[in-house]
C-alpha cells in the first residue's frame, strides 16, 4: 500500500496544530486591518454616512475575541500536564 504524501505547500501539515492556530490568528489580524482600512476609506474618501461607532465596536470586538482566543490557545497548548513520580 503506498504511503500518503505530504504536500510541501500545506502549512498545517508542517506547522502542526499550534502552528495552524497561530497562522489563523495572523490571518484574522490581517482581515481586521483590512476592515479598518475599508471603513476608513469609505468614511474619509467617499464621505458617506456610516455608523462609525457601531462599526468600530464590531471590529474592536473581533480583535478582542481574536486576542483572547490566541491567549487561551497559547496557554492550553504550551502547558504540559505535570508528572509526579510516586
Amino acid at each position: 500500500m503506498p504511503q500518503p504524501t505530504v504536500s510541501k505547500l500545506s502549512l498545517v501539515d508542517t506547522a502542526g496544530s499550534s502552528g495552524a492556530l497561530r497562522l489563523l490568528f495572523w490571518l484574522r489580524m490581517v482581515a481586521i486591518a483590512a476592515q479598518v482600512a475599508a471603513v476608513a476609506l469609505a468614511s474619509f474618501v467617499l464621505a458617506g454616512p456610516l455608523p462609525l461607532r457601531e462599526l468600530g465596536l464590531a471590529i474592536g470586538g473581533l480583535a478582542l475575541w481574536n486576542v483572547l482566543n490566541y491567549g487561551m490557545t497559547a496557554r492550553s497548548c504550551c502547558t504540559s500536564p505535570s508528572t509526579s513520580s510516586a
